[in-house]
C-alpha cells in the first residue's frame, strides 16, 4: 500500500510538473507572437528589425511596444535601438521620450559603393522637437553619427525626401485590423 501511494504521489507531482511546463510553453508561445519581425536587405547586407509590441486593435491607437533590436544578419550581431549620441539623449530625456522611440521606416541609401541602413523613429504623438529621430547605420551595426557625422548628416537629408518602408511598431497597421 505504502508503495502504491508513493507511485500515485509520484504520478501527481509529475503531472503538476507537467500542466506547469505546458503553462509556461504557452506564455512564450504568446511571447512570440508579441515579437514582430521585418528582414530588410541593403546591397549584400541582411538586417532583422525585432518589435516587441502588442497591437492596439485599432486603427486609431498607438500599438504598445517595449523595446526595439537591429539584427545585421550576416555578422549575426544585435544591439538595441535606439543609439542616440550624449547630445540627442539628453534632448530626449528632456522631452520625456526615452523608451517611446521605435522604428516606424526604413531605407538604403548608396554612398559610393557602401550601402547604408537608415530608421526612422517615432513616438506617434506629434511634431514635437525629439519626437522624431533618425539614425544610420553601417554594414557593421555602427551608428554614423559616431563614426561620420558629415555623411550621417548628409543621408538624413537625402532620407527625409525619399520614400521610405514602413516597419511595424508602434504605428497602427491598416492591416492590424483586418
Amino acid at each position: 500500500m505504502l508503495k502504491t501511494m508513493l507511485t500515485s504521489r509520484n504520478l501527481l507531482v509529475l503531472c503538476v510538473i507537467f500542466i506547469a511546463g505546458c503553462g509556461n510553453n504557452q506564455k512564450a508561445a504568446a511571447d512570440d507572437k508579441n515579437l514582430w519581425k521585418q528582414e530588410i536587405k541593403c546591397g549584400d547586407t541582411r538586417y532583422q528589425i525585432t518589435s516587441e509590441c502588442v497591437a492596439s486593435g485599432s486603427n486609431f491607437e498607438l500599438n504598445t511596444c517595449k523595446k526595439q533590436t537591429l539584427t545585421q544578419m550576416n555578422i549575426n550581431k544585435t544591439i538595441a535601438l535606439p543609439n542616440p549620441s550624449k547630445a540627442d539623449a539628453k534632448g530626449i530625456a528632456k522631452a520625456g521620450n526615452a523608451g517611446r522611440l521605435f522604428v516606424i521606416s526604413w531605407l538604403c541609401e548608396a554612398k559610393g559603393s557602401d550601402q547604408y541602413l537608415q530608421l526612422e523613429y517615432d513616438v506617434g504623438t506629434g511634431r514635437e522637437e525629439y519626437d522624431e529621430y533618425y539614425e544610420s547605420y553601417d554594414k557593421n551595426l555602427s551608428p554614423l553619427h559616431l563614426t561620420n557625422k558629415q555623411l550621417s548628416d548628409e543621408l538624413l537629408m537625402k532620407f527625409i525626401g525619399s520614400k521610405s518602408i514602413s516597419v511595424k511598431s508602434i504605428m497602427p497597421l491598416q492591416e492590424e485590423t483586418k
